[in-house]
């Protein structure tokens, strides 16, 4: 098939984009102007895909790049913004001009939009699981980016086979997000957050290329919206027993932030980040996201029509990607 990817040269997108390679479907890759090609650089090489500079401002120079493609996988997206703005221009307007590129195209089937638990919220309680029939509830500007870009998909549902996917945090090799948590437990330290148990729904980077592959150009995942996630809540606390046990650690030094602590940090971040003009990694909605008790989602919808299952168990993953950030000297 013809598939057109964004976020190519991402975390996610790479390890989506490279089985797709494998399969044998022609790929065109869209990526800005400034983009590392660094996690694709073999498919360029030995021209098994083809890359795009695209502005996503300019309907024009999508439109070369969607051109009779069957499928488009929006896997790109902002994560840090100085403001709401500058969240909803990346993840907003590229998604609708997306869109538009292709609503004269005859051969197209399916628009996969990789979306984010932040746009349904934190849940209330280990019984109170978020489910895809949930309103939304974002607490971020970043899901409320995901949100409003979600929303308009489903505005195009009379003409557009869309399928979203929801993730939560999502790990494994090339991951940068949750890299620094692997990094300090080398080092034998455990960073928590607060001082009761938290609780979150986690999936291996194979587990959400095997999710998106299920989808592809399949009927049953038209006009619908999946968890895709674990079978399992984990705390914190399994997971920094996983990391010990994946360096060979006989204990982990446990360091406790208290929220209020997190929030102090987030807020002077922020304030200098303002100062020195900076785009801050660490804000406000950051500290709001990691003091949140329940990050949990249900898969139960995306088991039951696509028959997916969850392949990589915790300990797998933890050691697999322990494994990849030593063979590539991230450790």
């Amino acid at each position: 098939m013809n598939i057109s990817i964004t976020g190519a040269t991402g975390f996610i997108g790479s390890h989506i984009t490279n089985e797709l390679v494998k399969q044998g479907h022609s790929i065109n890759v869209l990526v800005r102007h400034n983009s590392s090609l660094k996690n694709i650089d073999n498919l360029k090489s030995e021209k098994k895909i083809k890359v795009f500079e695209v502005n996503y401002d300019d309907l024009e120079s999508i439109k070369k790049a969607t051109l009779d493609c069957e499928i488009i996988i929006h896997c790109a997206g902002l994560l840090f913004g100085k403001n709401y703005n500058d969240l909803r221009k990346a993840n907003v307007n590229s998604t609708v001009n997306l869109i538009e590129s292709i609503k004269d195209n005859s051969n197209f089937k399916q628009f996969i939009y990789i979306s984010s638990l932040t746009v349904a919220g934190p849940s209330a309680s280990l019984d109170l699981v978020k489910k895809e029939n949930d309103h939304k509830n974002p607490i971020t500007n970043y899901g409320r980016s995901k949100a409003e870009a979600e929303d308009f998909i489903i505005s195009q549902r009379e003409w557009l086979n869309y399928t979203i996917m929801r993730l939560p945090a999502v790990y494994g090799p090339r991951d940068t997000a949750i890299y620094s948590l692997f990094k300090l437990a080398k080092q034998g330290v455990a960073s928590l957050i607060g001082f009761k148990t938290k609780y979150l729904s986690l999936i291996h980077s194979k587990d959400v290329v095997n999710g998106v592959v299920l989808s592809l150009n399949n009927k049953i995942a038209f006009k619908k919206l999946y968890f895709l996630s674990s079978d399992e809540f984990y705390s914190w606390e399994e997971v920094m027993d996983m990391l010990k046990k994946g360096f060979g650690k006989k204990r982990l030094l446990k360091l406790r932030l208290p929220h209020s602590v997190v929030f102090v940090i987030a807020f002077i971040n922020s304030y200098a980040s303002k100062l020195l003009g900076l785009t801050p990694i660490f804000d406000l909605d950051k500290a709001k996201d990691f003091t949140q008790k329940y990050w949990i989602c249900s898969n139960k919808l995306i088991k039951q029509d696509l028959g997916f299952e969850q392949l990589v168990s915790l300990e797998v993953g933890i050691f697999d990607t322990i494994k990849w950030y030593k063979e590539n000297k991230w450790l």
